[in-house]
């Protein structure tokens, strides 16, 4: 009787430990696509899709400070419009992700950053986030600075060739790295972009192999008007009641206001507005 009585006491330690290992199994997501890691100067953040509407979304801090959270997507289209067919939003707290193969951009419509505050990372919403280990696609200004040129924020080399400021479609590698010594302000450095203590890291996204095509642009026609933000628009007459800002362009003067005007360069739409970008007045 005590034999069986052992027995009885082993199976059901046997059994009860296989339910503990079945409820464990089940309470860990299976990760189905990992490691899409998007990258700026403020730090990182890493998708993981566990199934079709939900991402393991880790944020990493240039400290390494690490937040880990569940971000469920949502379809309905939201306050965001999709950036591309295969762009997923994610949101969180009035707030979320919304990226593609090349980008990632992180916007919260709460007055208390919640999300920043969670992460550790308060330029999270004032700067893209860039895909690397893979060559992407994406949009953006090449420009000379001090430093050197930069597209779209992050550096680059041309060698022997020249690039004109400009508008671009860009593609390229994204890598990130901290600053070298010679842009503190030492001694030995020419460039002093920083202060004079070297344990402080500052971090610098580089774009390697880039090519850049000037984009399509497109003749628009309509009537000069002027913002309320002091902004040089053209009001497009195939436009339902929408101006588009003339990048750059001193305001119109008062007398000039609903003149007609005919404008050649490539419209950008983004959560600052409807801007033309490489534009030219035609008449």
């Amino acid at each position: 009787m005590k034999q069986l009585f052992n027995i009885l006491i082993v199976a059901c330690c046997f059994l009860s430990c296989q339910d503990a290992e079945a409820d464990s199994t089940l309470n860990e997501p299976e990760v189905v696509d990992k490691g899409q890691i998007y990258v700026n100067e403020y730090g990182q953040v890493e998708l993981n899709q566990i199934n079709d509407t939900t991402w393991q979304t880790i944020f990493t801090n240039n400290d390494g400070f690490v937040y880990d959270t569940t971000l469920s997507t949502n379809n309905s289209g939201g306050f965001f419009r999709f950036r591309d067919s295969n762009a997923v939003y994610l949101p969180y707290n009035w707030g979320g992700i919304n990226f593609t193969e090349s980008e990632l951009f992180v916007i919260e419509l709460s007055s208390y950053g919640m999300l920043a505050t969670e992460a550790q990372m308060w330029g999270m919403y004032e700067r893209s986030f860039f895909r690397i280990g893979q060559e992407i696609e994406f949009q953006g200004e090449v420009h000379a600075e001090k430093d050197g040129l930069k597209a779209n924020g992050m550096y680059f080399h041309m060698g022997d060739q020249t690039i004109e400021p400009a508008y671009y479609n860009i593609t390229g590698t994204v890598k990130k790295e901290k600053y070298p010594i010679d842009y503190y302000s030492t001694d030995e450095s020419p460039q002093g972009k920083f202060g004079n203590d070297t344990t402080i890291a500052h971090y610098r996204l580089i774009l390697e192999n880039p090519t850049f095509e000037l984009p399509e642009t497109y003749i628009y026609e309509g009537s000069k008007v002027n913002t309320s933000s002091n902004q040089a628009c053209i009001a497009w007459d195939w436009a339902d009641s929408e101006a588009y800002y003339l990048e750059g362009h001193e305001l119109w003067p008062e007398d000039e206001v609903g003149e007609r005007i005919k404008v050649e360069g490539y419209l950008s739409q983004n959560g600052y507005g409807s801007v033309l970008k490489n534009w030219k007045i035609i008449e």
